[in-house]
């Protein structure tokens, strides 16, 4: 099958490769750190679809390897941390977004190693901070996010070092101070020469100005959710809508601003979502757990908010075990709270992309890969307490291992039957062949292949090499297999971009650029009618339609040519 995201990993490589500027002529979502290797493999190699994938896989199967080497270490089982490796291996999130799940696990690892787990030997604990600072450095890198979360759970392991309830604090302080400087230390040597790069390249303000930007989206995006869940406690709480620097979002549809093709009933299925934007995807109600009408639509609501809880559980239960320690002077107790707080905030990290962005079976795998490794060790630490305990302690636990193994439990069923989790269920029903430029080989179901083909036909058909073909709102592997570049600064578009900016944006390019071809998805982009894209769109798709021939379309797409 042909992802999307390998598209834009794909379109952006080859436009970095053609003298581009990242942030500046090209936008990105994610650090420079994204799209450098594929960039540099298609430097060395040439454009090749299959030498992008397996740099993919193999952060797949390095993600596997590091989550046995982190159960492994968590728990001494060697058995169990090859299943749960494994499961990671198998599973490892959709291909072309497989930095996130590596990167998450990694962070914990390191982080166990260096605070909690720490080796005996004084070089084996000083190389451990260099890979943690490297691992964490890296991920500011790649997802500016992901290090803002993974630095501030570093400081918080730190602190939680310092409480350790045994002789040794001058040692315990100076270990910390030299941790904290490896990873400041890591930190510039890998920032300095990439702000160095992107100087001499043109967009050293964008580089360091996304740094900033990034707390301040973090800040908005908490604002929006809260508010929301306030205003759903009492009305009295209702906020006005909050402009953000990521989204414009409102908390409910005007009915006045519905474009025809909506219907009241539509309008009122986007209002009662979970979601706290429509202009976001739509989050399952907590009441689709139970009510929805498919049973798979209840698993996925079960799969979306089971994490809360047993994570909750996991910090409660870590914290009980710290706080214990302290009284008791027990220091295995203090390790095994750690264990349980590291590896819950570890994946923690990849939960707000999922559950507040972008609430879908490919987001919820990616973070999965590092939540089931801590699924697993939360288990094998709660069966081992078992056990030695009895009682209400007992009762407890038990419930911990049942909640734990049933989010783990069903994850895997469903995971294994999903396509978005990077599982050997992407292969099932696609036998049909279909090839096309820079060495794009796979196989599609009957679907996939009818779609694809007529993009590929009916493109190369009506373009010739060199003129521009645009895509709406989200088509950037049609850019690759076609190997016709796009002049759009975002190759992402949706109903968060107001109508008439959009419009304006779009009619001034065609004017400029004058693209052969043009691919309209119809589909809902969020979910929802509104983010149809001839619905929020509606300018822009008037005009196309007044001034291109529409040339070919089935259900999912309309092309239209000069």
């Amino acid at each position: 099958m042909l992802s999307g995201e390998e598209g834009v990993a794909a379109v952006i490589a080859q436009r970095l490769n053609a003298g581009e500027r990242p942030i500046v002529d090209t936008f990105l979502g994610y650090n420079v750190g994204w799209f450098y290797p594929v960039a540099f493999l298609f430097k060395i190699a040439g454009p090749d679809y299959l030498l992008m994938r397996c740099w993919f896989f193999l952060l797949g199967l390095f993600a596997g390897l590091t989550a046995f080497a982190t159960i492994l270490r968590a728990t001494s089982r060697t058995l169990v941390a090859m299943l749960g490796g494994i499961a990671v291996i198998v599973m490892p999130g959709v291909i072309g977004r497989n930095y996130m799940g590596l990167l998450g696990i990694l962070g914990m690892l390191g982080l166990l190693g260096v605070f909690i787990i720490s080796p005996k030997r004084t070089l084996t604990r000083f190389l451990w901070m260099i890979g943690t600072g490297i691992s964490i450095s890296l991920a500011w890198l790649v997802r500016i996010d992901l290090g803002f979360f993974q630095s501030i759970l570093f400081v918080l392991a730190l602190l939680l070092l310092l409480l350790k309830p045994e002789a040794g604090l001058p040692k315990r302080i100076a270990h910390s101070a030299v941790a904290l400087a490896i990873l400041a230390g890591a930190f510039l040597s890998i920032q300095i020469p990439a702000y160095r790069d992107a100087t001499i390249r043109g967009f050293g303000p964008q580089y360091t100005q996304q740094y900033w930007i990034w707390p301040i989206i973090i800040r908005d995006e908490l604002k929006q959710v809260s508010m929301a869940f306030l205003e759903s406690l009492h009305p009295i709480f209702s906020p006005s809508p909050v402009t953000s620097t990521h989204v414009a979002a409102t908390a409910t549809v005007s009915t006045s601003s519905l474009p025809p093709s909506v219907s009241l009933e539509e309008s009122a299925a986007e209002k009662n979502s979970a979601s706290y934007s429509n202009t976001s995807l739509k989050r399952p109600s907590l009441y689709d757990i139970l009510r929805a009408q498919k049973f798979k639509d209840r698993i996925f609501a079960l799969l979306i908010y089971l994490p809360l809880p047993v994570s909750l559980l996991f910090v409660i239960w870590g914290f009980s075990l710290v706080i214990r320690s302290l009284i008791s002077k027990e220091a295995s107790l203090w390790q095994r709270g750690g264990i349980l707080l590291v590896s819950t905030g570890s994946a923690l990290v990849l939960f707000p992309q999922y559950f507040f962005w972008r609430p879908d079976m490919v987001h919820l795998a990616e973070f999965m890969v590092p939540f089931m490794v801590t699924l697993i060790i939360g288990i094998s630490l709660a069966v081992d307490g078992w056990k030695k305990t009895c009682g209400v302690s007992r009762a407890c636990l038990l419930f911990i291992i049942i909640a734990a193994s049933l989010d783990l439990g069903v994850y895997l069923v469903k995971g294994w039957q999903t396509d978005g989790d990077g599982s050997i269920a992407a292969s099932r029903r696609r036998h049909l062949e279909f090839s096309a430029l820079h060495g794009i080989r796979v196989k599609l179901n009957p679907q996939e292949l009818s779609l694809d083909t007529l993009l590929r036909d009916t493109i190369l058909s009506h373009s010739k090499p060199g003129e521009f073909v645009v895509c709406y709102p989200y088509f950037p592997m049609v850019n690759f297999m076609t190997d016709r570049p796009s002049y759009e600064y975002n190759l992402y578009a949706d109903n968060a971009i107001p109508k008439e900016q959009f419009f304006a944006k779009a009619k001034a390019n065609i004017l400029r650029f004058h693209p052969a071809v043009i691919v309209i998805g119809t589909g809902r982009i969020n979910d929802t009618e509104s983010s149809r894209f001839q619905n929020w769109a509606s300018d822009t798709y008037g005009y196309i339609r007044e001034h291109f021939r529409l040339v070919a379309s089935d259900n999912e797409v309309e092309i239209y040519a000069r």
